[in-house]
């Protein structure tokens, strides 16, 4: 069967999409959320790419857990089949 081409990349927290692409880490730094991502059509077995743009602010792991390093706000980018979502990430002081 011929590869799904993904449409879109939903960025999801507790098992749904995040509201605006944007969420905020309410405990501060070293506050933590487990983020995961959908795939419009859905798909099995991808792997994302996850990246902070500002790792002064957040941290990002291979598999989408989030962790704050400092206050302000920074973009999360996550990237499958080359097909990218953006979530502004924001941590309270």
């Amino acid at each position: 069967s011929a590869d799904v081409e993904i449409a879109e990349v939903i960025i999801t927290a507790f098992g749904g999409p995040i509201k605006d692409n944007d969420f905020t880490l309410t405990g501060g730094v070293g506050d933590s959320i487990q983020l995961s991502f959908k795939t419009i059509p859905e798909t099995t077995g991808k792997t994302a790419e996850w990246k902070s743009s500002d790792e002064n602010v957040f941290m990002v792991t291979s598999d989408g857990k989030v962790t704050a390093t400092g206050v302000g706000y920074a973009t999360l980018t996550v990237t499958v089949d080359g097909v990218e979502s953006k979530c502004i990430v924001r941590v309270r002081g």
